[in-house]
């Protein structure tokens, strides 16, 4: 997110202010991304913006100081950057801190103030990368430093592209320039190479790691150093490819989505279209003239301020107007003063000032003073319980435990993971019974486990709990946000399971449920093409009626779990902080607002057990209830509250009478065909 200097071009023309302007045009893409503006489902493509700029910029400024003197002055370069960047990264960082303290439960403290040492210490997108932390998720708990990844990257090729330019102009004393473009070729054709193996595989990875997307910042660089070549090109084929990039740009922004594999072949789209942007000439009909435009500018030159601010604003705004719809609003309107505040009076002054340039000690001094006192505060932050009392650390632990309880199933390995597709027997309840249950389907399924074993234990039936992640039990395809492909492991297992069941285990009762919201994730089966939102419902609808029939056709009873409510995001936290009714969430906000699950069951003519009523009031979704947490997540509830609905179940799983007993045969024994 550097701030561009004050140069010539590459022409030798004056400061290009177009370069201002699609740095405004990156900073608002990723602010209202960040913000869900609707349609803008594209605009992390921003950020490969800031890449290409950067690249751009800091190539061109230091060939360019080469060339005039010989050799790069490395102190200079490196406390120009921490003068230009520091001041404003390390106020929003302990505003962070101080707003965490404020407003957020203390189990959060830790985890953000290592956030914080690893962005003051330019080492955040590493950080992230090693917690495995989806960029594109809705977590509940978004570190409010997470933007910071992207100026690591950048900080880090600050530090590694001038000690590269030195030893190069060391090695080879003449035709740097010429090698260096050559250097820059070879960084970015193994940095494509890399990313696009390394996306297929962990694409946390290839999105934060810096040597995963140097091809980006090589890619502007290569527009710098090749500036001489390319305005040999008539200037209305460059005019026409930078109006192309800039269309293309908007574009990307528009119809790009999480569910790329990004940064994969895709990510070449905005980079390549970036450096057409780039290589445009100045003329009243190319893009810059629009890129040119006083109030793009404006932004762009409180771009850096801009995208520091507006993070922590989107995710810490909530704990202030909870269940509000002006929380985002209000985010957007109080980064943009804070941002133009901190551009007039830290940014601007300090870049103003004289010291630290000559003699050098005072400014390197100031910066090892910002880093200092922020990683301070961290320390401060981490260890909390000097300023909490006993009752808010006995509530954290309360909503820690819950967030944990996920039934004894899942210990025991019976709930698959993502890439898993075998399927254990897991028998529970009377594993000595005659008549035998099923508990199928995604988490959504498993979640019910304590309260059928619980009754199943007591009434004689034998359970198999079968359940897999994100695997709906309904007969579609369905993409996988965190595998960033076609969820095909599901398919597997889905194929599997029912052929068990139908041929060796035949079950008498199978109890289907899953989490309805995957009906946005299903796939066209001949394009693999997302489904639009309804017909995507309808689609998951019609394949979950379909699994019914094949269990109807088996003469297997199956009873469906309708889904059940949702939690607010933040409810532990709001719970951590003691706020109890505050936390509750309106029922009509909670319930699924489609029922494509209970739709199949009535066209199929199932038996559906909604338990809504029993987790809601008429108007209230509550989260707790006789003195328990409902909820381990927005959308799980704990294993213990699950188990307390067990009553619920016991119409569905009777005891056994003398007739049973003579006629019911065990899936496991030898006289069942």
């Amino acid at each position: 997110m550097l701030e561009p200097e004050r140069r010539t071009s590459t022409a030798g023309s004056a400061f290009r202010s177009d370069l201002q302007g699609l740095r405004a045009i990156a900073v608002l893409a990723v602010v209202l991304y960040h913000a869900h503006c609707p349609g803008l489902t594209g605009g992390f493509i921003g950020v490969d913006i800031f890449f290409v700029l950067s690249g751009y910029l800091i190539c061109g400024l230091l060939s360019r100081e080469l060339a005039a003197t010989g050799r790069i002055d490395l102190a200079r370069f490196w406390l120009k950057r921490a003068r230009r960047l520091m001041p404003n990264a390390a106020l929003v960082l302990i505003a962070v801190l101080f707003a965490t303290a404020l407003l957020q439960p203390g189990y959060t403290f830790p985890v953000v103030a290592r956030g914080v040492t690893a962005a003051a210490l330019s080492f955040a997108n590493l950080h992230f990368a090693a917690r495995d932390v989806d960029y594109f998720a809705d977590d509940a708990h978004p570190s409010p430093v997470l933007h910071f990844w992207s100026l690591s990257v950048e900080e880090q090729f600050y530090l590694a592209w001038p000690l590269l330019l030195v030893v190069l102009a060391w090695s080879t004393r003449r035709n740097t320039a010429r090698h260096a473009i050559s250097l820059l070729g070879g960084i970015w054709t193994l940095s494509f190479m890399a990313a696009m193996i390394a996306v297929r595989f962990d694409q946390p990875l290839a999105f934060y790691h810096t040597e995963l997307r140097a091809w980006q910042l090589a890619t502007g660089g290569l527009v710098s150093a090749l500036a001489p070549q390319l305005e040999r090109v008539p200037a209305h084929w460059r005019i026409a490819m930078g109006w192309l990039g800039l269309t293309s740009l908007v574009i990307d922004m528009l119809k790009f989505d999480q569910t790329l594999a990004y940064p994969g072949l895709w990510a070449l789209l905005p980079t390549l279209s970036t450096a057409a942007v780039l290589a445009t000439p100045a003329a009243s009909a190319s893009p810059s003239s629009l890129l040119s435009l006083a109030p793009l500018r404006w932004i762009g030159d409180r771009s850096y301020s801009l995208y520091l601010w507006h993070w922590p604003a989107l995710v810490l705004m909530p704990a202030l107007l909870p269940r509000s719809d002006l929380a985002v609003p209000a985010a957007l309107v109080l980064a943009a003063l804070v941002a133009a505040i901190a551009y007039q009076f830290v940014e601007m002054p300090i870049r103003r000032m004289r010291f630290g340039l000559a003699p050098r000690w005072p400014g390197f001094a100031m910066a090892a003073a910002c880093i200092g006192v922020v990683l301070i505060g961290s320390n401060l932050l981490s260890k909390p319980l000097w300023h909490r009392d006993q009752t808010t650390v006995r509530l954290e632990r309360a909503v820690k435990l819950a967030a944990l309880d996920k039934g004894r199933n899942v210990v025991a390995g019976c709930h698959r993971t993502f890439a898993e597709t075998d399927q254990p027997l897991c028998a529970f309840g009377d594993t000595a019974a005659t008549r035998t249950a099923v508990l199928l389907g995604d988490s959504h399924a498993s979640q019910w486990f304590e309260a059928l074993d619980k009754v199943a234990k007591a009434n004689g039936w034998r359970l198999l709990a079968w359940s897999k992640s994100a695997c709906p039990i309904a007969e579609v395809q369905v993409w996988n946000r965190l595998l960033h492909s076609r969820y095909s492991a599901c398919e597997t297992w889905r194929k599997s399971v029912l052929a068990r069941l139908i041929s060796i285990e035949r079950p008498q009762k199978v109890f289907l449920a899953s989490f309805v919201e995957f009906a946005d994730a299903v796939l066209q089966p001949t394009t693999g093409a997302l489904m639009p939102h309804e017909a995507g419902v309808s689609l998951w609808r019609d394949g979950f009626a379909a699994i019914i029939q094949q269990f109807q056709s088996a003469d297997i009873e199956p009873i469906v779990i309708a889904d059940t409510p949702q939690a607010e995001l933040q409810f532990a936290d709001c719970l951590a902080m003691g706020r109890g009714p505050a936390c509750d969430r309106p029922r009509a906000a909670a319930l699924p607002k489609d029922r494509p699950d209970v739709e199949a069951a009535t066209l199929t003519g199932a038996k559906v057990l909604d338990l809504t009523d029993r987790l809601c009031g008429p108007e209230i979704c509550p989260a707790m209830l006789n003195g328990q947490i409902v909820y381990r997540d927005r959308h799980h509830l704990t294993a213990r509250f699950a188990a307390s609905l067990s009553d619920a179940f016991e119409r569905y799983l009777p005891k056994a009478g003398p007739v049973d007993d003579d006629i019911m045969v065990s899936s496991i024994s030898p006289l069942r065909p």
